[in-house]
């Protein structure tokens, strides 16, 4: 049975699919962004520590670039796991608002359901009254 909140139903629940879609693209954006800090980390670690005294100044120059990349990769994490977190918060509110219409639009089915059979007892306890009015003539 239909009620005249199907429509915002419907747009409620297209709300909370996309707010479910924001979670899942800001959980793979904070995860690519994971792997490349891991990624850099690694480098860092596989560099060897012992190198020729002339080339110390060309590796602590490379090394502080590398560490200026990890420190920016966390930054964008930390950013990332943020927008996750807000994303989450949106889809609760969307779930929320969701949830709520549909149970409105189930309560409107129940009373239509409910007011639909209590008119059919109506009718049929006036049919009982008719035939019992007529079988007594």
């Amino acid at each position: 049975m239909r009620t005249r909140f199907d429509p915002l139903v419907r747009l409620r629940e297209q709300a909370e699919e996309e707010a479910r879609q924001a979670i899942a693209a800001a959980v793979r954006h904070a995860e690519a962004i994971r792997a490349r800090l891991e990624a850099l980390r690694a480098e860092g670690e596989a560099q060897p520590a012992e190198q020729a005294a002339a080339l110390w100044e060309l590796v602590g120059a490379e090394r502080a670039r590398h560490r200026a990349a990890i420190e920016a990769a966390e930054a964008e994490l930390r950013g990332a796991e943020a927008e996750v977190v807000s994303a989450r918060a949106a889809f609760d509110e969307a779930y929320r608002r969701a949830e709520a219409l549909r149970r409105a639009a189930e309560a409107k089915r129940v009373a239509a359901r409910d007011e639909a059979a209590r008119k059919e007892r109506q009718a049929l306890d006036a049919i009982a009254g008719l035939l019992f009015v007529n079988r007594r003539r």
